[in-house]
């Protein structure tokens, strides 16, 4: 629930002979906190009363009619500014969630051209609890605020991240902060201790692959400790993070006749188990075969890509290396491997195949394979048969959708046992016979592994 006042338009009076410009209401409104500091990104809208519809005019004598004039949020100094209508009756509403009022009014004022300056509008929080400018609840004990910055480890600001501020064994727990641009951040908190760090944002919005270079922050720094005291400000010792750069690289890839591949799907994984840092996408190609990987941290990615050239099946299924610095790569697809086989459930004569069983295939890093969830590449047909297409490089085969009550026992290729290990596929090649057989019984809570 949010917190509303309506407040006064104080029209100047005894204006005479204004020029055009200044034939308008100027309306300044300042919003400041339970410090009488400037409360800054507090809404402000402005309504208009309106004539009544027909048949609600008594109603309207005690209620208005009103609609959206204009809105804004205050700025870093608390301060609202509007431009208004003159000979018109206004209304403002200042809202906050988790705030209210230090004084409830209701005011209905008549604007003549000039400025108008409202008083300061004080804004009280009760912490944990949006609260009703009309509730009689009694409030939690006063709070304090908390303040600081967030800085890098070249003593550089962070600006637009999240600071986690957390109870440290007192406290009521506490809302999120994110920084301005030089780094600071401010909230009101309860009476207590807290840990303060920032949030890891490691991954980098997808708009800034636009960008050859992305600077973004893994907030592995220490937590800082800060002690709240009601009606105080206390300021936290400083934030400090490292700074971590990642890379785009522009991938262009081609047909196994060397023309670029418009369309084609490019998956991709990337592990730096140093950082405890993992990012992995899948991406489509633009007409002109390209297609923009990152922003990515220096080291191998493991990419399986795979498209068509009219009727041929296309795939490939290699590591790329990002530098420190900006690249441009080629990846050129050849003919796709496939592979055909059938499921069988032991003691049964035809196989159950009615809940959308499929075989897919895994890489070894995890990266699926070309299929969509759309198509019919690996799913189990009435006879237990099933094909796999766009198939390249070392691949797991899994299978999804297991009745319940049934598990799988083992797949095999020629009595070689592939269940847990990967078949090395060439460019073309035709694979068949291979069987996955499923037996009845629990199926084991295990994690699925598959190594050379």
């Amino acid at each position: 629930m949010h917190a509303v006042v309506f407040i006064a338009l104080v029209g100047l009076l005894g204006l005479n002979a204004l020029p055009a410009s200044a034939q308008e209401t100027r309306l300044v409104i300042t919003v400041v906190d339970e410090f009488d500091q400037p409360f800054p990104d507090v809404r402000v809208d402005v309504r208009v009363e309106v004539p009544a519809p027909r048949g609600t005019e008594a109603r309207a004598i005690v209620e208005p009619p009103t609609r959206l004039f204009a809105t804004t949020n205050t700025d870093a100094l608390g301060t609202a500014v509007f431009r208004l209508q003159p000979f018109r009756s206004y209304r403002i509403r200042v809202v906050r969630e988790g705030f209210r009022t230090s004084e409830i009014t209701d005011r209905q004022i008549w604007a003549t051209p000039g400025e108008a300056v409202a008083r300061p509008y004080k804004l009280i929080s009760w912490f944990g609890m949006p609260v009703d400018s009309n509730s009689n609840a009694s409030p939690p004990p006063p709070r304090g605020v908390l303040s600081g910055r967030v800085l890098s480890t070249t003593g550089d600001a962070v600006g637009d991240v999240v600071v986690e501020i957390k109870p440290d064994g007192s406290g009521l727990g506490a809302p999120d902060a994110r920084t301005a641009a030089d780094g600071s951040y401010r909230v009101a908190l309860a009476p207590g201790t807290y840990m303060v760090s920032m949030r890891a944002n490691f991954v980098a919005p997808l708009a800034l692959r636009s960008r050859p270079t992305v600077v973004v922050f893994d907030g592995a720094s220490q937590p800082v400790h800060a002690v709240v005291s009601s009606r105080k400000e206390t300021v936290a010792p400083d934030v400090v993070v490292r700074p971590i750069q990642l890379f785009n690289t522009r991938l262009n890839v081609l047909d196994d006749e060397g023309k670029p591949l418009p369309g084609a799907r490019v998956r991709y994984s990337a592990v730096r188990k140093a950082q405890a840092f993992s990012l992995s996408g899948e991406l489509s190609t633009s007409a002109n075969g390209s297609v923009m990987l990152g922003p990515l941290l220096p080291g191998d990615v493991h990419v399986f890509a795979s498209g068509s050239r009219g009727t041929t099946h296309l795939a490939v299924s290699t590591t790329i290396e990002i530098v420190d610095r900006p690249q441009r790569l080629t990846l050129r697809l050849l003919p796709a491997a496939s592979m055909t086989g059938r499921v069988e459930f032991i003691g049964r004569d035809a196989p159950l195949t009615g809940g959308g069983l499929r075989i897919y295939d895994v890489g070894l890093d995890g990266i699926p394979g070309g299929h969509r969830q759309d198509d019919r590449t690996g799913l189990v047909g009435p006879d237990g048969e099933f094909t796999l297409m766009d198939l390249a490089g070392e691949r797991c085969l899994k299978i999804d959708s297991v009745p319940y009550g049934w598990r799988l026992v083992d797949i095999t290729l020629n009595q070689e046992d592939y269940t847990s290990r990967p078949f090395r596929l060439d460019s073309g090649d035709e694979i068949s016979g291979v069987l996955v057989r499923l037996e009845e019984g629990t199926t084991e809570s295990r994690s699925w592994r598959c190594s050379r």
